[in-house]
């Protein structure tokens, strides 16, 4: 029996840095519209005089409108030139950040965003389309940690700089720059003034363990690396959701090791599904992958407006069933994750049986 492949750190080319680094800028600026109105929860509810239960619609119609017009971009999603793709797609979504920006009231801003879902909702797809495309399985782990570090910068940039400027100008000037992060003010007692560092600090954390991850994901297996995010994330969870009133330096290190959990889950995930198409229907599946994880958001999203409700103090309360309901979700999740290892590990090793040439007879002397 031969001896098993050494694993080798295969280089980029020219191109690839290029076009990854293209890729990862367009994935900054959806992650940072995507983020943009939870933090700004405090200020959105009295100045649109609106109820927890109507900010979370407003939060899932971009994930709902998302989910639909990725479902429908998987009939065509292979038909057209990705880049050209891309680059409509994209330009709808900056109209749609833009009439965010502009909204005046509770409906035009809920229309504003089904109109930036509609477009924002394919280029995720189309992203890791051409990334599939371009890098080869064995090296996607760490092109998917690459491209995690947009989350990781939109935290670091866009965060403090999103609440800074809602605080001095309105909830409108983080639309028009596109920047925003999630809520967390009156959870945990940090205010709105501190809540910029928190997100710096997260954000640090998962642009220095996103490249890391994404390594040890391709040295280790792209499935023990999922569930040790996964453990990591149900632990994170339990503590986040459930801790008093603390210091500052403690949310931070608890969300710090939080975000470490999602990044290894994203990532691993996001290069173990790749595998599972082939190049023919890479863009449709990609498509419908981006659709149900949009529409799921959505109904996280809506979920937790009806499970979350506003104390008389301004507080958020019931957190720790939204605890729960998260920590459920993960475990589901990794049982469905191991299906789906278990069914291209037997295809894999159904193929390089295919593969294997078969041994030539042995000529034996009379």
């Amino acid at each position: 029996m031969a001896a098993p492949k050494p694993k080798v750190d295969i280089p980029f080319t020219s191109y690839q840095k290029f076009v990854l680094a293209i890729l990862a800028f367009l994935q900054f600026t959806i992650i940072l519209d995507f983020m943009i109105l939870s933090p700004l929860g405090a200020i959105l509810l009295p100045a649109l005089n609106i109820t927890p239960s109507q900010f979370g619609l407003v939060v899932s119609a971009y994930a709902f409108s998302a989910g639909a017009s990725g479902l429908l971009a998987a009939g065509f999603a292979d038909r057209f030139d990705r880049k050209k793709l891309l680059l409509f797609f994209y330009v709808g979504f900056v109209v749609g950040t833009l009439l965010c920006g502009i909204a005046p009231n509770f409906e035009f801003l809920l229309g504003a965003r089904i109109v930036t879902g509609l477009f924002g909702g394919v280029i995720g797809s189309i992203v890791f389309a051409i990334t599939t495309d371009l890098f080869a399985f064995e090296v996607r782990g760490k092109v998917m940690g690459i491209l995690q570090t947009a989350f990781a910068a939109s935290q670091i940039l866009g965060v403090p700089l999103g609440l800074f400027l809602a605080n001095k100008w309105g909830w409108h000037s983080p639309f028009l720059l596109i920047v925003g992060v999630s809520a967390a003010a009156g959870v945990l007692g940090v205010t709105l003034d501190q809540l910029p560092y928190v997100y710096i600090a997260t954000g640090i954390s998962s642009i220095v363990m996103g490249p890391i991850i994404g390594r040890l994901s391709d040295r280790i297996g792209k499935f023990p690396m999922f569930l040790v995010g996964c453990a990591i994330a149900i632990i994170s969870v339990i503590v986040y959701t459930r801790m008093p009133i603390i210091g500052l330096y403690a949310v931070m290190i608890v969300s710090m090791i939080m975000f470490v959990g999602i990044s290894a889950r994203m990532i691993s995930s996001s290069a173990l599904m790749s595998a599972l198409p082939d190049a023919a229907d890479r863009g449709s599946y990609m498509s419908v992958s981006s659709s149900v994880q949009q529409i799921s958001g959505g109904i996280a999203a809506a979920l937790a407006g009806l499970i979350i409700v506003q104390n008389p103090d301004g507080s958020l309360g019931r957190m720790d069933i939204l605890g729960d309901v998260i920590v459920g979700s993960t475990v589901v999740t990794a049982i469905m994750m191991t299906f789906i290892y278990r069914f291209l590990k037997k295809r894999d090793e159904g193929l390089k049986q295919k593969e294997e040439p078969l041994e030539a007879p042995q000529i034996v002397d009379a």
